[in-house]
């Protein structure tokens, strides 16, 4: 198909169902309950956690279920709106076992050259992408780490995603926002101590973060009615409302996509040259 050319600039996309988020926090800091207010939620549960929340969500323990799922959402009628991929980080584990067992290895250091890494590179980027761009927004959430980092003047700890390998350039390069689920005192109603819940949205030396929106505050309380009003440019909501349950018709027969070629080419011979 040839390529149209733009007749007209392209505008910002301020709806929710057309961004990236990736969210991480420590454990039990409620990113799983923030995420499951977005409109029209559905789970990909890389990871047992959500036995407290009331969510639509499909337990996934293998890239095969990934791709499976991925074609479940293409091809059945659905009133979903936000793919969640909790976590992210079991996401990638998954497909690099995928990537071992198509080839045959039991790790990817198997293959040369570190062909292994960049096979599950490709085939995670693929789908992710692809998720990505449906017409459904996504939700990447992963947990936090500390580590030492360099600086002009020295080292200092910084908190990061636990995303590992390829999986952190890519999720952190495709992201419309990086919002770091952290705390902070403050005082309540009735001006007692407290601590608050909030999302930090701006880049730091002390924490991973990011906007590219420019929509965002440098804090906002850890609630979706906070950060869609952000987004948006609506009038903020004082608390998130309950997540809207989606009208989901009988589940149909799903065929699996045909996953990209992911063996490895077998190596040349001088003979075969």
């Amino acid at each position: 198909m040839p390529i149209t050319l733009p007749t007209a600039p392209t505008l910002p996309k301020r709806k929710m169902e057309s961004l990236t988020l990736l969210i991480f926090g420590a454990p039990k800091i409620g990113k799983s309950t923030l995420a499951s207010h977005a409109d029209g939620a559905v789970f990909w549960a890389f990871e047992p956690g959500l036995n407290s929340l009331t969510t639509h969500q499909v337990p996934i323990t293998s890239w095969e279920e990934t791709l499976e799922m991925a074609a479940a959402l293409r091809d059945q009628q659905h009133a979903f709106k936000t793919n969640v991929w909790d976590t992210a980080d079991n996401a990638f584990r998954y497909c690099g076992e995928w990537i071992c067992r198509q080839n045959n290895i039991t790790h990817l250091d198997d293959l040369k050259d570190k062909k292994g890494y960049t096979l599950c590179n490709n085939e995670f980027r693929r789908v992710v992408t692809k998720v990505a761009a449906s017409s459904m927004g996504l939700v990447l959430i992963s947990h936090s780490k500390t580590e030492k980092v360099k600086t002009r003047t020295g080292e200092r700890d910084k908190v990061l995603p636990t995303l590992t390998g390829g999986a952190r350039g890519i999720l952190l390069g495709m992201a419309d926002a990086i919002l770091y689920c952290d705390v902070e005192e403050g005082t309540d109603e009735a001006g007692l101590p407290c601590i608050n819940r909030v999302l930090r949205t701006k880049p730091s030396l002390d924490y991973e973060a990011g906007d590219r929106t420019g929509l965002l505050p440098e804090t906002l309380p850890m609630d979706w009615a906070a950060l869609v009003a952000a987004m948006t440019g609506t009038a903020p909501a004082t608390a998130s409302p309950p997540a809207k349950t989606p009208d989901i018709p009988a589940a149909q027969t799903v065929p699996t996509p045909e996953p990209a070629n992911t063996t490895a080419p077998a190596a040349t011979t001088k003979k075969d040259k």
